[in-house]
């Protein structure tokens, strides 16, 4: 592709790109680069999407986004996603686009809230969708920033009940088509939390399936009877929301290491097996639960009972030692 056909921004960062002469912080387009410079610099940029707003504009509606998506996935982690459209940001969760953000305007859906709030700048009407009679949309002007920021406060218990109104009913595949992880993983960056990406995104659970292990052919379907239990996705959220993403044993955070593109990539152990005793029980997100990597969660598995953190913990300080 030439490179004046190209145009799609970059955030250069702290760093200064070495014979591009733009300064720190500035965003260039690649088309105005030298060519020596995007194939030497390209494979170094970070996989996040370079957001239309100006950083006030980010810096007074991302962290609303932010906390929409993580309790979002904490009610239906399959049923939302985030698109980058010509004009900004939709967030669609279930049937609706319950939040977009434009550089003029910004709307949410929002349930339940009182007639005497006073909401400045902003503008409320009936939803337009069926399946939310109840619900009501707030127009937001962009400008100022800092009244935009303070009326995003107000509405944030008002647009968690309309996400968990939501949360019980289906989702629209057609919106989660346009779902974009760079997306999400460039406003985590701007609001400065890990955030998750969509089931539908995330790597399977481990799986402890025998598997013959033989020489020959492979690739042949095979119908495999197994139980599945029963997962509260709100204990996941509970559970990160109290101890992080890093990882209980090797202290690692996958976003630090392979970049913004894994915000949100951890499993959460259960130091009780869901299968021992074989019926429904309480699990508490802090006592119960905790964040472990991939790597990390298939050496507990490797025995069963499953390995203590504790050992687990004591064989990775030997290894790396």
């Amino acid at each position: 592709m030439p490179a004046s056909s190209f145009r799609l921004p970059i955030d250069l960062g702290r760093e200064k790109m070495a014979g591009t002469g733009a300064p720190s912080g500035q965003r260039v387009r690649i088309a105005e680069l030298p060519g020596s410079a995007v194939l030497t610099k390209l494979p170094l940029m970070r996989a996040h999407a370079a957001l239309p707003f100006p950083a006030p504009l980010q810096s007074a509606a991302l962290p609303f986004l932010a906390r929409a998506i993580r309790r979002a996935h904490s009610l239906a982690p399959g049923k939302w996603g985030v698109s980058l459209l010509d004009w900004g940001i939709r967030f669609n969760f279930a049937f609706s686009e319950a939040f977009t953000l434009s550089a003029s305007e910004c709307r949410v859906l929002v349930l339940g809230v009182p007639a005497a709030t006073k909401l400045a700048g902003a503008t409320v009407a009936p939803s337009p969708y069926s399946s939310t009679p109840s619900a009501s949309i707030v127009s937001i002007s962009a400008t100022p920033t800092p009244r935009l920021k303070a009326t995003l406060q107000a509405l944030t218990p008002y647009h968690f009940e309309f996400l968990a109104q939501q949360s019980r009913g289906g989702f629209n595949r057609g919106s989660g088509r346009g779902h974009r992880d760079d997306v999400v993983a460039a406003i985590g960056l701007a609001s400065g939390v890990d955030l998750p990406l969509p089931d539908r995104h995330s790597s399977p659970a481990l799986s402890r399936l025998p598997e013959e292990v033989v020489p020959g052919w492979e690739g042949s379907q095979t119908s495999v009877i197994v139980n599945r239990y029963e997962r509260d996705p709100r204990l996941r959220e509970a559970c990160l929301q109290h101890y992080g993403f890093a990882c209980s044993v090797c202290d690692v955070t996958l976003s630090r290491v392979y970049g913004a593109e894994a915000a949100g990539l951890i499993h959460v152990h259960h130091l009780m097996p869901l299968s021992v005793g074989r019926r429904r029980h309480a699990v508490h997100p802090v006592r119960d639960l905790r964040p472990i990597c991939p790597n990390c969660h298939a050496f507990l598995h490797t025995s069963s009972p499953p390995l203590s953190i504790e050992a687990v913990r004591a064989h990775f300080r030997r290894g790396t030692a």
